[in-house]
C-alpha cells in the first residue's frame, strides 16, 4: 500500500486501526520510523536501531569520548531494528578507530556532525567508501550491493 506522505494523519489512524502486526510495522515505515537513531557493532555485522533522528537519547549521549561512555538508545526512541552483514572484503570502522579516544559524543552523531560508521574497500585499483550518518534511512543501506540482510522487525524492549 502507497500512501502520500503528506497525508501523515492518515497514516497514524490507519495504524491504530490495523488488522495485523505486519501491516502495522508497513505503516510505520510510511510514517518515517526508518532512519538510523543508534548502531552496535561486532565486525563486519551491525544492528542498527530504527526511529525518528534527531530527538533520540541515550546514557552518557553527552560524553566524549563516546566509545567509553554512551549507552544504546533508550527503547522509547526505538521502533525497530535492522541486522545486516558487509561483505568480508569490506571493513566497518567507527569514527573511534585508530585512536585511543576520539573528540566526539553520541549527540555529536546525531547532530550529523560526524558519521558512525564507515564502510571501506582498499583493494588494488579499487577504493569505495560509504560514510552512514544517524538520520539515513535503512532502505539506502540496504540497496548497497555489499550488505546483506540479516533480520529486520520491530523492537520490543531488547
Amino acid at each position: 500500500m502507497k500512501i502520500p506522505l503528506n497525508k501523515k494523519y492518515e497514516l497514524e489512524a490507519l495504524l491504530n486501526n490495523c488488522v495485523d502486526d505486519d501491516e502495522a510495522i508497513l505503516l510505520e515505515r510510511e510514517l518515517g520510523d526508518n532512519e538510523i537513531i543508534d548502531f552496535n557493532r561486532k565486525g563486519n555485522v551491525i544492528r542498527f536501531y530504527l526511529g525518528k533522528n534527531g530527538k533520540q537519547w541515550g546514557d552518557d549521549w553527552n560524553d566524549i569520548p563516546y566509545e567509553h561512555n554512551a549507552g544504546r538508545a533508550s527503547d522509547e526512541f526505538i521502533k525497530g531494528y535492522c541486522d545486516i552483514a558487509i561483505d568480508f572484503d569490506y571493513e566497518v570502522e567507527e569514527i573511534c578507530d585508530n585512536t585511543d579516544n576520539s573528540e566526539y559524543s553520541k549527540l555529536d552523531m546525531v547532530k550529523r556532525i560526524v558519521f558512525a560508521l564507515v564502510i571501506i574497500k582498499d583493494k588494488e585499483y579499487i577504493f569505495e567508501r560509504k560514510r552512514i550518518y544517524f538520520g539515513d534511512k535503512i532502505e539506502d543501506i540496504l540497496k548497497l550491493n555489499y550488505v546483506k540482510l540479516l533480520e529486520r522487525g520491530d523492537y520490543t524492549n531488547g
